[in-house]
């Protein structure tokens, strides 16, 4: 399946709920993004899910307008801390094609850019940017699998290619459509989960979404579940690093 049909599985809410799994980004994720936004003090957040960034950037932007294609997710974005802040505006549209009142002084993605078509997004935020505003593509950094063995049952239930933003960012930088400025990446964040907790945040991704696997849903957490067992395990610990890249989108 490609990007984009996989990105239709966030429609779900129950998809939506289950994003309530993730990681935070470090704190120190809205220091940078913070420094990096210059008057006018508004900020566009394509992709914005259920407001990971868009709600905690209200403390230092005058107004966020936060974009995404998903009415579920933008639903339990509002139910979530700052969600009906008056400073934050839900724009419920794709990227591609959302009304925007510029200009901004700062635009992000988060794990959106993977879904973002750039030939179109880009051109636009070049226009909607102030002449000193940036891009800051934001990405969680993992590291490792501490269940090696896991990677063998995600493999046997879906064949979606993760690519990273880095990936990313360096394929936006040879099509001529992003000038990289900076990088600078975070502290960890710990988080440790529950098999049950982990098996959410596995249904809030699009290749294991419930809706997704449809009759191979139970098949799937069985598996997840024999793995943790045969491991002498009832729960999981991950370490987050939040990479933040800054740059110029070019208008071709």
């Amino acid at each position: 399946m490609t990007d984009r049909s996989l990105g239709s599985v966030f429609a779900d809410p129950e998809v939506a709920q289950a994003y309530r799994q993730r990681a935070p980004y470090a704190k120190e994720t809205f220091d940078i993004l913070e420094h990096l936004l210059v008057d006018p003090r508004t900020v566009l957040d394509l992709g914005a899910g259920s407001g990971a960034l868009a709600r905690e950037m209200i403390r230092f932007a005058d107004r966020v307008d936060a974009v995404d294609p998903s009415a579920a997710m933008i639903e339990e974005g509002r139910r979530l801390p700052n969600g009906t802040d008056p400073k934050l505006h839900w724009i419920h549209a794709a990227a591609e094609d959302a009304p925007l009142t510029g200009p901004y002084g700062l635009a992000t993605a988060g794990t959106s850019i993977h879904w973002l078509d750039a030939a179109r997004v880009m051109p636009r935020l070049a226009t909607a940017l102030a002449p000193q505003g940036k891009l800051a593509i934001v990405e969680m950094d993992e590291g490792e699998h501490p269940m090696p063995a896991l990677i063998d049952v995600f493999r046997r239930y879906s064949n979606a290619h993760h690519r990273e933003a880095t990936e990313i960012v360096s394929e936006l930088v040879a099509a001529g459509q992003f000038v990289r400025e900076g990088e600078r990446r975070t502290g960890p964040v710990v988080v440790r989960r529950s098999i049950e907790e982990y098996l959410e945040l596995l249904h809030s991704s699009s290749g294991y979404a419930r809706v997704q696997l449809g009759d191979r849903a139970a098949a799937f957490e069985n598996d997840v579940r024999d793995v943790f067992a045969r491991a002498g395990a009832d729960s999981i610990e991950r370490s987050y690093v939040t990479v933040v890249t800054w740059g110029r989108p070019v208008a071709r």
